[in-house]
């Protein structure tokens, strides 16, 4: 963490020295950019997305659907079961006991490298096709990019929801507890009767009730981001034919993203995670 928040800051000195502070934290800095889209006020507004945010919408999606890949069993298989076995035992001849150290070495840049190239870089994909396609249909090939960026948008609720589903039972634990922590912030038992109850009781939620309550947020976040898509291709005209064939390829992407989605949150949860 304090390698990134160095890197953070030179790249921010760097920045501002070449166009001037203001115009790198209003239009470049990456948490002035990532709060600026997921706002109430940024959900409402249906200008399309500029390049940097959609960056940031694209990066934040993969990277919590991957977190909830890589609390799996299915994850463990693909990297042990799988570019273990085939690549790192198979053709470089990697053990797991003489070589645990460098394995792990190996395990923790093979995330890293999903994280932050692989996985958004599917998503992004997705889009384009989605997107191409659907210029060819309503032969608007000329605002291509417009449509993309416009289409990336439907993306924030879902990044919104996803990550209030993924931390749900995290959020709702830390809500409960969160009077005990403003009257013992440091946990030093200021007071020992209060220290004491906080203890005692049970601070976890019934799991069938939040996966219920996981897979609605997952729904509505998708259902809002579907509004969002066909009001993108409302705003081109074209025959109805064409635009009836585009709304159902913006369903048919919406519904492919929300499988996504419950597919991730029902996978088994790796017990050592």
């Amino acid at each position: 963490m304090a390698a990134f928040l160095l890197l953070y800051l030179l790249i921010s000195i760097y920045g501002a020295s070449r166009i001037g502070p203001v115009r790198w934290f209003k239009d470049y800095d990456f948490f002035n950019l990532f709060f600026a889209v997921f706002t109430i006020a940024r959900l409402k507004d249906r200008r399309a997305l500029r390049p940097l945010e959609t960056c940031i919408v694209f990066f934040v999606l993969a990277t919590t659907t991957f977190d909830g890949i890589k609390e799996s069993l299915l994850w463990l298989s693909i990297y042990w079961g799988g570019f273990y076995q085939s690549v790192l035992n198979g053709m470089l001849g990697l053990q797991y006991s003489a070589d645990f150290k460098l394995l792990q070495a190996v395990f923790t840049t093979f995330e890293a490298f999903t994280l932050i190239v692989i996985a958004p870089i599917v998503y992004v994909l997705l889009f384009a096709f989605f997107s191409i396609a659907t210029a060819q249909i309503l032969s608007v090939k000329n605002q291509l990019p417009q449509l993309f960026f416009s289409a990336a948008r439907s993306v924030i609720p879902i990044v919104v929801t996803y990550h209030a589903a993924h931390y749900l039972s995290l959020l709702g634990e830390q809500a409960f507890q969160l009077p005990f922590m403003l009257v013992d912030p440091f946990g030093w038992g200021w007071l020992p009767e209060i220290s004491n109850l906080r203890l005692t009781m049970a601070w976890t939620f019934d799991p069938e009730w939040v996966w219920y309550a996981q897979v609605l947020l997952i729904l509505a976040g998708h259902a809002w981001g579907g509004i969002m898509i066909h009001h993108a291709i409302g705003t081109y005209s074209s025959t109805s034919n064409r635009l009836l064939v585009a709304h159902s390829g913006a369903l048919l992407l919406m519904v492919s993203l929300t499988t996504i989605g419950l597919w991730v949150l029902s996978l088994p949860i790796n017990p050592n995670s």
